[in-house]
């Protein structure tokens, strides 16, 4: 670190309700879970961690939570724990299909694969086909 220089802060409280927030509402969107029900999981899971601390980090109250506790949330909603450092924007949605498909065989990854490149085919068959629409639309209307 050069002099005069700030060392790196970790994720903000703001950065951190925002992704909980959506963990807690695109996870299981038939039942959204209460700060309790977390804070039981995570607890289960050997985390020393209370339903009140689980809602300050819910609403950013909490400034400064342990990468422990970022882990742990980020595995009870099978996200990367990168999930909470990382400002870019991040779907929670991939996040967990990601994991999802990491547990699978290898064929069957393969296969999801096989899958995921014929889709990307024909989206970019469709949007080069819109594309090619509009230009003779546009053509058409001079």
């Amino acid at each position: 670190m050069r002099q005069n220089e700030k060392p790196p802060s970790g994720p903000s409280p703001a950065l951190i309700s925002e992704r909980l927030q959506e963990l807690y509402v695109k996870h299981r969107p038939n039942h959204v879970y209460t700060d309790a029900e977390v804070a039981d999981a995570l607890k289960a899971k050997g985390l020393r961690i209370s339903a009140e601390n689980i809602r300050k980090l819910r609403i950013g109250a909490h400034d400064n939570p342990t990468a422990s506790t970022l882990t742990a949330l980020a595995d009870f909603f099978g996200v990367g724990a990168g999930y909470f450092l990382d400002p870019a924007p991040v779907n929670a949605k991939v996040q967990v299909m990601t994991r999802s498909i990491e547990q699978l065989s290898d064929g069957a990854r393969e296969g999801i694969d096989a899958i995921i490149q014929s889709t990307l085919r024909m989206e970019q068959a469709a949007r080069e086909s819109a594309q090619l629409a509009a230009e003779q639309a546009r053509r058409d209307a001079h």
